[in-house]
Protein backbone atom coordinates (compact mmCIF):
# COMPACT_ATOMS: atom_id res chain seq x y z
CA UNK A 1 0.00 0.00 0.00
CA UNK A 2 1.44 3.77 -1.13
CA UNK A 3 1.00 6.38 1.61
CA UNK A 4 -0.53 9.54 0.06
CA UNK A 5 1.79 12.13 -1.48
CA UNK A 6 3.05 14.28 2.08
CA UNK A 7 2.02 18.08 2.28
CA UNK A 8 5.01 19.98 3.99
CA UNK A 9 4.01 23.61 4.88
CA UNK A 10 6.15 24.13 8.19
CA UNK A 11 9.21 22.20 9.89
CA UNK A 12 6.81 20.09 11.90
CA UNK A 13 4.76 18.42 9.27
CA UNK A 14 8.38 17.43 7.33
CA UNK A 15 8.75 14.11 6.09
CA UNK A 16 11.31 11.78 6.77
CA UNK A 17 12.01 11.03 3.05
CA UNK A 18 11.61 15.50 2.83
CA UNK A 19 14.59 15.29 5.27
CA UNK A 20 16.82 12.53 3.56
CA UNK A 21 16.31 14.11 0.38
CA UNK A 22 17.00 18.00 1.62
CA UNK A 23 19.89 16.54 2.97
CA UNK A 24 21.42 14.98 -0.09
CA UNK A 25 20.78 17.78 -1.82
CA UNK A 26 23.01 19.82 0.72
CA UNK A 27 25.65 17.03 0.43
CA UNK A 28 25.96 17.15 -3.01
CA UNK A 29 25.75 21.03 -3.30
CA UNK A 30 23.44 20.69 -5.71
CA UNK A 31 20.58 23.09 -6.31
CA UNK A 32 17.71 21.49 -5.60
CA UNK A 33 16.50 18.00 -5.86
CA UNK A 34 13.44 15.52 -5.97
CA UNK A 35 12.12 12.27 -5.62
CA UNK A 36 10.10 10.65 -7.98
CA UNK A 37 7.75 7.45 -7.26
CA UNK A 38 6.67 4.43 -9.96
CA UNK A 39 3.25 3.88 -9.88
CA UNK A 40 3.04 0.47 -9.92
CA UNK A 41 -0.42 0.73 -11.90
CA UNK A 42 0.34 2.91 -14.67
CA UNK A 43 4.17 2.79 -14.62
CA UNK A 44 4.33 6.89 -14.31
CA UNK A 45 6.97 8.46 -12.41
CA UNK A 46 5.28 11.20 -9.90
CA UNK A 47 7.37 13.91 -7.53
CA UNK A 48 6.98 12.60 -4.06
CA UNK A 49 8.92 15.60 -2.41
CA UNK A 50 10.89 18.39 -3.98
CA UNK A 51 13.64 20.57 -2.54
CA UNK A 52 15.91 23.29 -3.47
CA UNK A 53 18.30 25.55 -1.88
CA UNK A 54 17.63 28.88 -3.18
CA UNK A 55 14.30 29.10 -5.07
CA UNK A 56 10.98 27.25 -4.48
CA UNK A 57 11.25 24.64 -6.93
CA UNK A 58 8.27 25.19 -9.65
CA UNK A 59 9.83 23.38 -13.03
CA UNK A 60 10.59 19.94 -11.07
CA UNK A 61 8.24 17.34 -13.43
CA UNK A 62 5.24 16.24 -11.60
CA UNK A 63 3.21 13.42 -12.88
CA UNK A 64 4.56 12.48 -15.86
CA UNK A 65 2.05 12.09 -18.82
CA UNK A 66 1.58 7.87 -19.07
CA UNK A 67 1.94 8.60 -23.20
CA UNK A 68 5.55 8.37 -22.53
CA UNK A 69 6.60 4.62 -21.75
CA UNK A 70 9.34 4.05 -18.16
CA UNK A 71 11.95 4.09 -19.81
CA UNK A 72 11.08 5.90 -23.24
CA UNK A 73 14.22 8.56 -24.04
CA UNK A 74 13.47 10.21 -20.95
CA UNK A 75 16.24 11.33 -17.98
CA UNK A 76 14.45 10.15 -15.08
CA UNK A 77 12.27 6.92 -16.82
CA UNK A 78 15.48 5.96 -18.54
CA UNK A 79 17.58 5.65 -14.82
CA UNK A 80 14.39 4.23 -13.19
CA UNK A 81 13.45 1.35 -16.29
CA UNK A 82 17.60 -0.14 -16.50
CA UNK A 83 18.18 0.21 -12.65
CA UNK A 84 21.41 2.55 -13.32
CA UNK A 85 22.66 6.21 -12.03
CA UNK A 86 22.47 8.88 -15.45
CA UNK A 87 24.78 11.28 -15.36
CA UNK A 88 24.41 14.62 -17.29
CA UNK A 89 27.29 17.61 -16.73
CA UNK A 90 26.22 19.55 -20.16
CA UNK A 91 22.52 19.08 -21.45
CA UNK A 92 23.38 20.49 -25.27
CA UNK A 93 25.91 18.39 -25.13
CA UNK A 94 24.56 15.14 -24.22
CA UNK A 95 21.47 15.94 -26.40
CA UNK A 96 24.29 15.88 -29.45
CA UNK A 97 25.80 12.71 -28.61
CA UNK A 98 22.32 10.89 -27.86
CA UNK A 99 20.25 12.24 -30.63
CA UNK A 100 17.56 9.36 -29.98
CA UNK A 101 17.36 10.55 -26.28
CA UNK A 102 14.79 12.77 -25.37
CA UNK A 103 15.52 14.71 -22.28
CA UNK A 104 12.55 17.11 -20.93
CA UNK A 105 14.58 19.47 -18.21
CA UNK A 106 14.98 22.85 -19.69
CA UNK A 107 18.83 23.44 -20.12
CA UNK A 108 18.47 26.67 -18.72
CA UNK A 109 17.23 26.26 -15.50
CA UNK A 110 19.27 22.30 -14.83
CA UNK A 111 22.50 23.03 -16.27
CA UNK A 112 23.59 19.87 -14.57
CA UNK A 113 22.08 16.59 -13.47
CA UNK A 114 22.98 13.27 -11.86
CA UNK A 115 20.13 10.98 -11.44
CA UNK A 116 20.49 7.33 -9.40
CA UNK A 117 17.75 4.80 -9.40
CA UNK A 118 15.89 3.54 -5.92
CA UNK A 119 16.14 0.45 -5.09
CA UNK A 120 14.23 -2.31 -3.13
CA UNK A 121 16.27 -5.70 -3.81
CA UNK A 122 16.03 -5.80 -7.56
CA UNK A 123 13.02 -3.73 -8.44
CA UNK A 124 13.40 0.06 -8.87
CA UNK A 125 10.57 1.93 -6.85
CA UNK A 126 11.80 5.38 -7.67
CA UNK A 127 14.84 7.53 -8.74
CA UNK A 128 16.59 10.81 -7.02
CA UNK A 129 17.31 14.12 -9.60
CA UNK A 130 19.58 15.84 -8.08
CA UNK A 131 20.05 19.48 -10.24
CA UNK A 132 22.73 22.09 -10.48
CA UNK A 133 25.84 21.70 -8.92
CA UNK A 134 26.82 24.57 -7.52
CA UNK A 135 29.36 26.88 -8.59
CA UNK A 136 28.72 26.04 -12.12
CA UNK A 137 30.46 23.30 -11.04
CA UNK A 138 29.92 19.37 -12.84
CA UNK A 139 29.29 16.19 -10.98
CA UNK A 140 31.85 14.12 -10.24
CA UNK A 141 32.79 10.30 -10.22
CA UNK A 142 33.05 10.40 -6.63
CA UNK A 143 29.80 12.16 -6.85
CA UNK A 144 28.31 9.23 -8.68
CA UNK A 145 28.92 6.78 -5.72
CA UNK A 146 28.03 9.83 -3.33
CA UNK A 147 24.75 9.68 -4.82
CA UNK A 148 23.78 5.83 -4.86
CA UNK A 149 24.65 5.83 -1.28
CA UNK A 150 22.32 8.74 -0.84
CA UNK A 151 19.63 7.26 -2.85
CA UNK A 152 19.74 4.07 -0.45
CA UNK A 153 19.41 6.70 2.55
CA UNK A 154 16.02 7.94 0.29
CA UNK A 155 15.22 4.25 0.20
CA UNK A 156 14.96 3.35 3.60
CA UNK A 157 13.22 6.36 4.23
CA UNK A 158 10.55 5.84 2.11
CA UNK A 159 10.28 2.30 3.49
CA UNK A 160 10.28 3.23 7.18
CA UNK A 161 7.68 6.30 5.75
CA UNK A 162 5.33 3.35 4.45
CA UNK A 163 5.90 1.21 7.85
CA UNK A 164 4.99 4.45 10.06
CA UNK A 165 1.63 4.96 7.43
CA UNK A 166 0.47 0.87 8.00
CA UNK A 167 1.21 1.74 11.93
CA UNK A 168 -0.42 4.63 12.29
CA UNK A 169 -3.32 3.22 10.22
CA UNK A 170 -3.52 -0.32 12.18
CA UNK A 171 -3.50 2.00 16.02
CA UNK A 172 -6.62 4.02 13.92
CA UNK A 173 -8.61 0.65 13.42
CA UNK A 174 -7.54 -0.52 16.68
CA UNK A 175 -9.45 2.61 18.10
CA UNK A 176 -12.25 2.34 15.99
CA UNK A 177 -13.27 -0.94 16.34
CA UNK A 178 -12.85 -1.20 20.49
CA UNK A 179 -14.79 2.06 20.68
CA UNK A 180 -18.28 -0.19 19.31
CA UNK A 181 -19.77 -3.10 21.01
CA UNK A 182 -21.99 -3.60 18.34
CA UNK A 183 -21.14 -6.42 16.25
CA UNK A 184 -22.38 -5.47 13.31
CA UNK A 185 -20.73 -2.55 13.07
CA UNK A 186 -17.18 -4.13 13.89
CA UNK A 187 -18.07 -6.41 10.70
CA UNK A 188 -18.64 -3.48 8.78
CA UNK A 189 -15.25 -1.40 10.20
CA UNK A 190 -13.41 -5.02 9.63
CA UNK A 191 -14.34 -4.98 5.60
CA UNK A 192 -13.75 -1.14 5.13
CA UNK A 193 -10.35 -0.78 7.29
CA UNK A 194 -9.66 -4.26 5.79
CA UNK A 195 -10.27 -2.83 2.23
CA UNK A 196 -8.07 0.54 3.31
CA UNK A 197 -4.69 -1.00 4.58
CA UNK A 198 -3.96 -3.36 1.61
CA UNK A 199 -5.50 -1.19 -1.01
CA UNK A 200 -8.18 -4.25 -2.23
CA UNK A 201 -11.75 -4.01 -3.40
CA UNK A 202 -12.78 -7.54 -2.16
CA UNK A 203 -12.75 -8.33 1.92
CA UNK A 204 -15.02 -10.75 3.38
CA UNK A 205 -15.44 -11.68 6.91
CA UNK A 206 -16.36 -15.16 8.00
CA UNK A 207 -17.61 -16.05 11.08
CA UNK A 208 -18.03 -20.29 12.54
CA UNK A 209 -21.43 -20.86 13.33
CA UNK A 210 -23.05 -24.35 13.68
CA UNK A 211 -19.64 -26.13 12.53
CA UNK A 212 -19.70 -23.71 9.17
CA UNK A 213 -18.31 -21.07 7.96
CA UNK A 214 -20.44 -18.77 7.28
CA UNK A 215 -20.36 -15.00 4.98
CA UNK A 216 -21.00 -12.45 7.72
CA UNK A 217 -20.11 -9.34 6.24
CA UNK A 218 -18.75 -8.64 2.52
CA UNK A 219 -18.11 -5.75 0.17
CA UNK A 220 -20.29 -7.95 -2.49
CA UNK A 221 -23.39 -8.63 -0.70
CA UNK A 222 -24.08 -11.09 -2.65
CA UNK A 223 -21.78 -13.31 -0.92
CA UNK A 224 -23.96 -12.84 3.00
CA UNK A 225 -24.41 -15.85 3.99
CA UNK A 226 -22.87 -18.40 2.38
CA UNK A 227 -21.56 -21.14 3.99
CA UNK A 228 -18.62 -23.47 3.68
CA UNK A 229 -17.49 -26.32 5.25
CA UNK A 230 -14.02 -27.07 6.91
CA UNK A 231 -10.99 -27.91 4.54
CA UNK A 232 -13.42 -26.82 1.58
CA UNK A 233 -11.86 -24.04 -0.66
CA UNK A 234 -9.44 -21.42 0.43
CA UNK A 235 -11.59 -20.23 3.38
CA UNK A 236 -12.32 -23.89 4.37
CA UNK A 237 -8.21 -25.08 4.22
CA UNK A 238 -7.02 -21.57 6.58
CA UNK A 239 -10.31 -22.75 8.98
CA UNK A 240 -9.11 -26.18 9.18
CA UNK A 241 -5.65 -25.43 9.13
CA UNK A 242 -5.34 -22.00 10.97
CA UNK A 243 -2.94 -20.78 8.74
CA UNK A 244 -2.63 -17.82 6.49
CA UNK A 245 -2.23 -18.08 2.74
CA UNK A 246 -0.95 -15.92 0.28
CA UNK A 247 -1.78 -16.97 -3.11
CA UNK A 248 0.06 -14.76 -5.70
CA UNK A 249 -1.87 -16.31 -8.86
CA UNK A 250 -4.98 -18.79 -9.34
CA UNK A 251 -2.66 -21.42 -10.42
CA UNK A 252 -1.08 -21.55 -6.70
CA UNK A 253 -4.28 -23.22 -6.07
CA UNK A 254 -2.58 -26.39 -6.64
CA UNK A 255 -0.58 -26.16 -3.90
CA UNK A 256 -2.97 -26.70 -1.45
CA UNK A 257 -5.06 -29.29 -2.76
CA UNK A 258 -8.32 -27.47 -3.36
CA UNK A 259 -10.58 -26.53 -6.49
CA UNK A 260 -9.18 -23.94 -8.55
CA UNK A 261 -11.15 -20.93 -7.91
CA UNK A 262 -13.45 -19.60 -10.14
CA UNK A 263 -12.05 -16.15 -10.11
CA UNK A 264 -8.77 -15.28 -11.23
CA UNK A 265 -6.09 -12.74 -9.71
CA UNK A 266 -4.48 -13.11 -6.29
CA UNK A 267 -5.96 -13.76 -2.92
CA UNK A 268 -5.28 -13.59 0.86
CA UNK A 269 -7.00 -15.41 3.56
CA UNK A 270 -6.05 -14.90 7.06
CA UNK A 271 -7.13 -16.93 10.34
CA UNK A 272 -9.19 -15.10 13.23
CA UNK A 273 -6.89 -16.81 16.02
CA UNK A 274 -7.71 -16.42 19.18
CA UNK A 275 -4.61 -17.59 21.38
CA UNK A 276 -5.48 -18.57 25.40
CA UNK A 277 -2.47 -19.82 27.64
CA UNK A 278 -3.41 -23.17 29.04
CA UNK A 279 -2.92 -22.75 32.85
CA UNK A 280 -2.05 -26.71 32.97
CA UNK A 281 0.94 -26.43 30.59
CA UNK A 282 4.24 -27.37 32.09
CA UNK A 283 6.31 -25.46 29.47
CA UNK A 284 4.95 -21.37 29.60
CA UNK A 285 5.10 -21.52 25.63
CA UNK A 286 2.38 -23.92 25.21
CA UNK A 287 -0.79 -22.00 24.30
CA UNK A 288 -4.65 -23.50 23.49
CA UNK A 289 -5.20 -21.81 19.71
CA UNK A 290 -8.97 -21.35 18.27
CA UNK A 291 -10.20 -20.22 15.07
CA UNK A 292 -13.48 -18.77 15.32
CA UNK A 293 -13.32 -17.14 11.53
CA UNK A 294 -11.30 -15.92 8.64
CA UNK A 295 -10.83 -12.92 6.42
CA UNK A 296 -10.69 -13.26 2.72
CA UNK A 297 -8.70 -10.45 0.55
CA UNK A 298 -8.95 -10.24 -2.98
CA UNK A 299 -8.50 -7.77 -6.01
CA UNK A 300 -6.41 -5.30 -5.17
CA UNK A 301 -7.08 -1.50 -6.77
CA UNK A 302 -3.26 -1.46 -8.32
CA UNK A 303 -4.23 -4.96 -10.52
CA UNK A 304 -0.83 -6.51 -9.04
CA UNK A 305 -0.22 -9.50 -6.88
CA UNK A 306 -0.49 -9.24 -3.13
CA UNK A 307 3.23 -9.86 -1.50
CA UNK A 308 4.84 -11.29 1.81
CA UNK A 309 4.68 -8.09 2.98
CA UNK A 310 0.58 -7.58 2.60
CA UNK A 311 0.20 -11.50 4.27
CA UNK A 312 2.54 -9.64 7.44
CA UNK A 313 0.05 -6.81 7.35
CA UNK A 314 -3.02 -8.38 7.20
CA UNK A 315 -1.98 -11.62 9.93
CA UNK A 316 -1.66 -8.75 12.41
CA UNK A 317 -4.72 -7.10 11.55
CA UNK A 318 -6.52 -10.83 11.70
CA UNK A 319 -5.11 -11.03 15.49
CA UNK A 320 -6.46 -7.74 16.05
CA UNK A 321 -10.32 -8.47 14.21
CA UNK A 322 -10.31 -11.48 16.22
CA UNK A 323 -9.79 -9.83 19.77
CA UNK A 324 -12.02 -7.56 19.00
CA UNK A 325 -14.65 -9.54 17.58
CA UNK A 326 -14.13 -11.75 20.80
CA UNK A 327 -14.73 -8.61 23.25
CA UNK A 328 -18.01 -7.88 21.39
CA UNK A 329 -19.11 -11.27 21.79
CA UNK A 330 -17.91 -11.04 25.59
CA UNK A 331 -19.69 -7.79 26.46
CA UNK A 332 -23.15 -9.43 24.49
CA UNK A 333 -22.51 -12.27 26.50
CA UNK A 334 -22.42 -10.61 29.49
CA UNK A 335 -24.94 -7.90 28.50
CA UNK A 336 -28.03 -10.88 27.94
CA UNK A 337 -26.78 -12.45 31.35
CA UNK A 338 -27.43 -8.67 33.22
CA UNK A 339 -31.15 -8.61 31.25
CA UNK A 340 -32.20 -11.69 31.94
CA UNK A 341 -31.47 -10.50 35.75
CA UNK A 342 -33.27 -7.58 35.50
CA UNK A 343 -36.49 -9.25 33.55
CA UNK A 344 -36.31 -11.69 36.69
CA UNK A 345 -36.35 -8.85 39.16
CA UNK A 346 -38.85 -7.18 37.26
CA UNK A 347 -40.97 -10.69 36.72
CA UNK A 348 -40.86 -10.56 40.71
CA UNK A 349 -42.28 -7.26 40.99
CA UNK A 350 -44.66 -8.01 38.64
CA UNK A 351 -46.06 -11.01 39.96
CA UNK A 352 -46.14 -9.73 43.48
CA UNK A 353 -48.57 -6.98 42.81
CA UNK A 354 -51.63 -8.46 41.18
CA UNK A 355 -53.32 -5.35 39.85
CA UNK A 356 -50.17 -4.85 37.77
CA UNK A 357 -50.30 -7.96 35.96
CA UNK A 358 -48.15 -8.12 32.61
CA UNK A 359 -47.79 -3.84 33.57
CA UNK A 360 -44.14 -4.14 32.88
CA UNK A 361 -43.95 -6.04 29.45
CA UNK A 362 -46.25 -3.29 28.07
CA UNK A 363 -43.95 -0.51 29.52
CA UNK A 364 -41.37 -2.07 28.25
CA UNK A 365 -43.09 -2.33 24.65
CA UNK A 366 -44.35 1.37 24.72
CA UNK A 367 -41.52 2.69 25.64
CA UNK A 368 -39.15 0.98 22.83
CA UNK A 369 -42.12 1.90 20.54
CA UNK A 370 -42.17 5.83 21.57
CA UNK A 371 -37.93 5.37 21.74
CA UNK A 372 -38.15 4.37 17.77
CA UNK A 373 -40.53 7.28 16.72
CA UNK A 374 -38.32 9.61 18.31
CA UNK A 375 -35.43 7.86 16.48
CA UNK A 376 -33.12 7.75 19.56
CA UNK A 377 -29.66 5.66 19.56
CA UNK A 378 -29.23 2.40 20.34
CA UNK A 379 -27.47 3.40 23.30
CA UNK A 380 -30.70 5.43 24.79
CA UNK A 381 -33.13 2.68 23.62
CA UNK A 382 -30.83 -0.14 25.74
CA UNK A 383 -31.13 2.76 28.54
CA UNK A 384 -34.91 3.23 28.21
CA UNK A 385 -34.97 -0.96 28.47
CA UNK A 386 -33.38 -1.08 31.41
CA UNK A 387 -35.21 1.68 32.99
CA UNK A 388 -38.65 0.32 32.36
CA UNK A 389 -37.29 -2.63 33.48
CA UNK A 390 -37.26 -1.45 36.46
CA UNK A 391 -39.50 1.64 36.89
CA UNK A 392 -41.39 -0.28 39.74
CA UNK A 393 -38.41 -1.48 41.92
CA UNK A 394 -39.55 0.23 44.77
CA UNK A 395 -42.89 -2.37 45.01
CA UNK A 396 -40.19 -5.16 46.00
CA UNK A 397 -39.92 -3.57 49.52
CA UNK A 398 -43.75 -2.61 49.86
CA UNK A 399 -45.56 -5.33 51.81
CA UNK A 400 -47.99 -7.20 49.68
CA UNK A 401 -50.85 -6.08 51.51
CA UNK A 402 -50.22 -2.72 51.00
CA UNK A 403 -49.66 -3.32 47.27
CA UNK A 404 -53.53 -4.94 46.72
CA UNK A 405 -55.12 -3.66 48.74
Amino acid sequence: MRPPPSKHKDSKSKSLLYSALSGAVQSLKAESGAVMLIDEKTGELYTKEAFSISTPIINVPGRISKKNALGKHNASFYAAKHGKLLLINDIKTFKLENPKFYCSINPKLFKTTIIPPIMEGNKTIAVLNLYNKLGNCKFTKEDCIHAKRLADHCGAALKLEKKNFVLKTMNEITKEIHQTNDMHKVFRMIVEKGKKILNCNNVSVMMVEEGMLVVKESSDIKLLGQKREAGAGLSGWVWKTGEPVLMKKTEDASLFKFKTLNKPGSFIVAPLTLKYDNPLALNVSSKEAMTIGVLNFSDRSDSLSFNEDDLEIIVNFANLAAIALEKVKFYMEVKKAYLSTVEALAAAIDAKDKSSFSHLKRVVRFSLAIADRLGLSSKDKESIHFAALLHDVGKIGIDENILNK
